[in-house]
């Protein structure tokens, strides 16, 4: 029996370390697209916007709901008491008396907030009871079936009314700044993706370059040796060899790091064995300058944010306005009764009633009030001021971005042109030093030249890619598809 256990326990390591090895070698295939939608779906970047978005999201249900009326119960089921209290005789004396007994209370209330008005309306019943323990057939009952009540704090500031203005603009803003933070997640992904991509070149690179070194150096000291070559060339090819080995080991551990974090990005967890698809093939958009303006004023949360920034300060205007002098509604009417008997606090109902309005005015406050308003005010033409200057920035960047988008186009094409070239002009310096005809120092310029060649087109690749989700953040507008990514958030 043990034996079998053994050969189990055995058998399923074995099946676990083969299982492990076959995920590690399957390799992930991935187009810059099929990375920024992983990345959109498992990053954390992804994760921490969708859960603010979710509590924007339930915070305007909470807002919503509070217009609706609320129904609720409450209850003392009982409180009892037994101690010794001072309390005062008819005659106004004090005295000690001793107290055995409970208090008993249920109630149901309605509360609905009036938004026209800024007040609340109420609507309630009630039954209270009390057992005396010290007389065992003392107890008594009081009910309020019915009251209706109406407070309101100020009649000269609504707070429910700027709730109404600003709420919607507080929530729209979230809506948009989620998508914002997606286009985020574009951007960074790309960054990442092309991080790996330019590692992954200048490793190639540097591991082609060992191979050349090594071989160029053979092919020196050979020449050397037979009195073909200086000692300063074949010492200068080994220091070629030995600055190509410190590369390669740079390039490596550089690989390394930016697969790492790529895969951090894409809310990959452990090792993964990741072959990414350049996307070499180009759509470039012809993008209108009109139109790129008012997509990115039209979209974009920034007018969204402005327009609650001043709400709020003319709520904060009209809040200090109010606080000078205060007029005040206390409403209340109601039945009410009470008996020995629960049957009885039901019948021959009395009315109950008050009314009250408070006021509150400012004598004398050295001038408190007045500098409040002056500071909500000055606040208001502050937004104001910041509102159009961070309008003036957004175009000015706009327009520098439209700048390079224009030559981005350009951009790509001369790199790659010369990128071609530098390879073909490095295999010929390759075949010419086979023969003679090239120094070990023109050779290693061709090789140099190769090589920044080849990175400069990537990076150029990068910037495109880079600026064009640069744009979609900008304008929260697809240009290839010519949509508005905001519209199909809300869908």
């Amino acid at each position: 029996m043990k034996k079998h256990i053994t050969y189990l326990l055995f058998f399923c390591a074995c099946w676990q370390l083969v299982a492990q090895e076959t995920n590690t070698d399957k390799k992930i295939m991935l187009t810059l697209e099929d990375a920024i939608e992983l990345s959109k779906s498992k990053s954390i970047e992804y994760l921490t916007a969708k859960n603010n978005a979710e509590v924007n999201y339930w915070q305007y249900q909470s807002y919503e709901a509070g217009f609706f009326p609320s129904l609720n119960i409450n209850g003392i089921l009982p409180n009892y008491q037994r101690s010794i209290n001072r309390i005062t005789a008819d005659d106004g004396t004090d005295i000690f008396i001793g107290q055995n007994q409970a208090f008993s209370s249920i109630s149901l209330d309605v509360n609905q907030i009036v938004p026209f008005t800024g007040g609340e309306f109420s609507i309630s019943s009630s039954l209270n009871r009390i057992d005396i323990f010290s007389d065992p057939n003392f107890t008594t009952y009081s009910s309020t079936p019915l009251t209706i009540s109406y407070f309101q704090e100020s009649l000269f500031y609504n707070p429910f009314r700027w709730e109404k203005k600003i709420q919607p603009l507080i929530f729209e803003e979230s809506k948009r700044e989620l998508v914002e933070r997606l286009e985020d997640i574009s951007y960074n992904t790309t960054s990442r993706f092309f991080d790996y991509i330019l590692a992954k070149i200048k490793s190639n690179n540097a591991t082609i370059n060992k191979k050349s070194q090594d071989t160029i150096y053979k092919i020196s000291e050979g020449r050397f040796n037979i009195g073909k070559l200086y000692e300063n060339d074949l010492l200068q090819s080994e220091l070629s060899l030995l600055n190509a080995e410190k590369e390669l080991i740079i390039s490596k551990n550089e690989l390394k790091l930016t697969k790492q974090a790529l895969l951090d990005q894409l809310g990959i967890q452990g090792e993964s064995n990741i072959e990414l698809i350049i996307p070499e093939e180009l759509i470039f958009v012809k993008i209108d300058s009109l139109q790129l303006f008012e997509k990115a004023f039209e979209n974009r949360k920034l007018r969204i944010e402005h327009q609650r920034r001043i709400a709020e300060a003319e709520q904060e205007i009209a809040k200090t306005k109010s606080e000078g002098f205060t007029l005040g509604v206390i409403g209340n009417f109601g039945l009410t009764q009470q008996d020995e008997l629960v049957r009885r606090v039901y019948a021959d109902l009395l009315v109950q009633q008050n009314f009250a309005l408070t006021f509150s005015a400012p004598i004398f406050s050295w001038g408190k009030r007045k500098a409040e308003r002056k500071i909500a005010r000055a606040n208001l033409d502050l937004i104001r001021s910041t509102n159009a200057q961070e309008i003036l920035t957004a175009r000015r960047e706009l327009s520098l971005k439209y700048l390079e988008w224009q030559q981005i186009e350009l951009s790509v094409k001369i790199t790659k042109r010369a990128s071609e070239i530098a390879v073909k002009r490095y295999d010929a310096s390759k075949r010419r030093f086979a023969i003679g005809k090239v120094s070990i120092t023109n050779l290693n310029i061709a090789q140099s030249e190769k090589d920044t060649a080849i990175y400069n087109y990537y990076q150029s690749l990068r910037e495109y890619w880079e600026l064009y989700y640069e744009l979609r953040k900008l304008t929260l507008y697809d240009f290839i598809k010519d949509e508005d990514i905001i519209k199909k958030d809300k869908n």
